[in-house]
């Protein structure tokens, strides 16, 4: 497949007839493999269609060989290497195949995988074999032997098949895509939700159940944890799972309108994210994966979001911004430092993903052949150097890397609905693995790390759990008030306080608004033994408040329908224009009114975008606007601590048209009543 390659030099895209990307991916000539037919006796064979289907799509998928077709293989196929029978001089015909019958034309294979499977012990056993076809005997033609054990079953028969395959790629230098994962959002359970599902698209399970929009997962160097973005909470968060138990662990989001797009550091032991806990503008921090220590990388008064550290130096970051206009693919250093822009200014560039090698990137871009549409590409970050992989075939977003470096995934509405797919790095090969609801932002995790061996050293004996505190501060308080329980346990397992706070950390404070006077109970449980402790809070009883006012004339619904329009915005822009300081003037004055008639409401400015860019940058402009509509609002007299913001995107589109009427419509300040 002819590629162009565009040749980034301060600032001109230059077109230039290349492959360099790819080739340094992919490599040069493959050698040819020819693939045996399996056949399986007694009780193995009739799961032997799904052995030579699964074995097949393996060895063609690791992208380091040129199939041999099947079509060109002679009638007779070895079992076992004793099937080879050199020719007899002068001999008339043939009775047994020989190693010039897979090398010569016309299947010139320089090698062949060949075996049989049976059943014993209700186990199938595989006999698998690779052989250098043209070697002159079978003695020096031997490269592989092994047996392969699974269950009688289809999915017994792809086990074995994927074992046999991953040995195959290994003798050349390549990495099974075994035991890998391929993690995506969809939307199909009516949420958009997490799920899993392996390389082939086989065993797609529902990961995160938060029934809330939930997105842009992100997994961990050793595949141990996910981070992901929710609105389970209200606004956008950042979340993190084991993905070893399927539980969550801790994470304190700073206190922020917006935390997304979190991605690990090589080491596992820190998170990249977009926040705008600053306040204004989404930027760059980074903390541990438990929240703390957190840190701001980068200082920019545009939207910056997407960092991904280069797996090799754990030094770079890519990340997306729009200090230059549209949002771009920038790099840095870890410290926020040396800041330059990778892509040329053009077009919207987003998804930044490194390969494995910490040399090359993959990225979505709407500039290059099929301008408008995201399409995949591939850049040399240090020669900025760039190939493009898809165009002609919709949107093609989201590309992130296999752990081998050879494939990538990603999603594209190619076929109607945004699907997950999987390809070659040099743009060939495209496999779709999901068909139900609309699939998109896949990230492809290597297999968790084998446990450690285990140490038989008998172990010292336990010690018991010992309280050092627990205690109320203050003591007494009146209904309404709070009190902070604070503890510290040590050598506990397990540490829970009752009533209403359940299983806690060994060390840690937490408020508490108990309405009577109430003993809590620190109960410590470990591997020497139990204790516990108890702290007690007095709550006194004040007079009763007086009688809330009336509610307000008109339903909270209907009066924001009538009367709090949407402020619109240009495009990439969280700029307030004429007209929408006009409509936010006249808005402050009917909130301001519903405010002083119903004083235990709340107004929510939503930010939204229409559907060009990338989601994630989308959801840092939606945030941005929502703060501006907010700040204007405060200058007019409307209470800042009664109005919060929440951005949305482009997930809630009013308008589906592709006009730039309808676009008008979908970028929005929108207000809502609040709890």
């Amino acid at each position: 497949m002819t590629k162009k390659l565009l040749l980034i030099a301060a600032g001109l895209g230059l077109m230039i007839q290349a492959q360099d990307v790819v080739l340094k991916i992919v490599g040069g000539e493959k050698p040819s493999i020819a693939i045996a037919d399996f056949r399986g006796a007694g009780t193995a064979a009739p799961f032997m269609n799904a052995f030579n289907q699964t074995l097949f799509a393996d060895i063609e998928d690791s992208g380091l060989f040129k199939m041999a077709a099947k079509s060109l293989y002679p009638l007779q196929t070895p079992q076992q290497p004793s099937d080879f029978q050199p020719p007899a001089a002068q001999a008339p015909t043939r009775k047994a195949p020989w190693l010039t019958d897979w090398s010569s034309p016309p299947v010139s294979a320089k090698y062949l995988a060949f075996g049989y499977a049976a059943s014993q012990n209700d186990q199938i056993v595989l006999s698998g074999w690779l052989f250098d076809v043209q070697q002159a005997d079978v003695a020096g033609a031997q490269l592989l032997g092994k047996r392969y054990f699974g269950p009688i079953s289809d999915a017994g028969a792809r086990k074995v098949a994927h074992e046999f395959a991953a040995d195959i790629i290994a003798k050349f230098g390549g990495e099974s895509m075994l035991g890998s994962h391929i993690y995506f959002v969809s939307d199909r359970t009516g949420n958009k939700e997490i799920w899993s599902m392996e390389p082939d698209g086989s065993n797609q399970k529902r990961l995160t159940f938060y029934n809330s929009l939930t997105t842009m997962p992100n997994v961990s160097p050793d595949g141990t944890k996910l981070a992901g973005t929710t609105y389970a909470k209200g606004n956008p968060g950042i979340f993190i799972l084991s993905l070893e138990t399927g539980r969550q662990l801790l994470f304190e989001n700073p206190k922020a309108s917006l935390n997304a797009t979190a991605s690990f550091t090589p080491d596992g032991k820190s998170v990249l994210f977009g926040s705008s806990a600053d306040g204004r503008y989404t930027n760059i921090y980074m903390a541990n994966t438990d929240g703390g220590n957190l840190q701001r990388i980068s200082r920019s008064l545009k939207i910056e979001l997407e960092p991904k550290v280069n797996p090799k130096t754990g030094n770079e970051v890519v990340f997306v911004s729009g200090r230059s206009g549209p949002q771009q693919i920038w790099k840095m250093n870890i410290d926020g430092t040396s800041a330059e822009m990778l892509t040329t200014g053009e077009g919207d560039a987003s998804n930044p993903a490194w390969h494995p090698n910490g040399e090359i990137i993959a990225f979505s871009w709407t500039r290059g052949f099929a301008p408008g549409n995201f399409n995949v590409f591939l850049m040399d970050v240090a020669s900025r150097r760039v190939d493009q992989l898809t165009h002609g075939a919709g949107k093609n977003e989201n590309p992130n890397w296999a752990p081998d470096g050879r494939h990538l995934v990603f999603a594209s509405n190619r076929k109607g609905s945004m699907q997950i797919f999987t390809m070659l790095a040099d743009g060939t090969h495209i496999q779709q693995l999901t068909t139900q609801g609309s699939n998109d932002k896949p990230v492809w995790a290597p297999p968790p790390a084998p446990p450690p061996p285990v140490d038989r050293t008998p172990p010292p004996a336990p010690k018991a759990p010992a309280v050092a505190q627990f205690s109320a501060e203050p003591s007494s308080i009146e209904r309404g008030q709070a009190a902070t329980l604070r503890w510290s346990v040590t050598d506990a397992t397990t540490v829970g306080i009752e009533p209403g706070l359940g299983t806690v950390q060994s060390t840690g404070s937490r408020q508490v608004f108990p309405s009577n006077t109430t003993t809590y109970r620190l109960t410590a449980t470990g591997a020497g033994g139990n204790a516990s402790a108890s702290a007690t809070v007095n709550v006194t009883v004040p007079p009763p408040p007086p009688a809330p006012p009336p509610p307000p004339k008109t339903n909270i619904t209907q009066y924001f329908e009538q009367n709090v329009l949407d402020a619109l915005f240009d495009y990439d822009s969280s700029d307030i224009r004429e007209d929408a300081r006009n409509t936010l003037t006249r808005n402050s004055d009917a909130l301001k009114t519903v405010l002083r008639e119903t004083p235990s409401l709340s107004i929510v400015v939503e930010g939204h975008c229409d559907e060009r860019g990338s989601e994630e940058y989308n959801l840092g402009l939606g945030d941005r606007r929502a703060t501006a509509a907010k700040e204007f609002l405060t200058q007019l007299g409307v209470p800042a601590d009664r109005l919060r913001t929440i951005s949305y995107g482009k997930e809630r589109q009013i308008c589906t048209e592709q006009s730039e009427a309808c676009y008008q419509k979908n970028r929005r300040a929108h207000f809502a009543p609040g709890q």
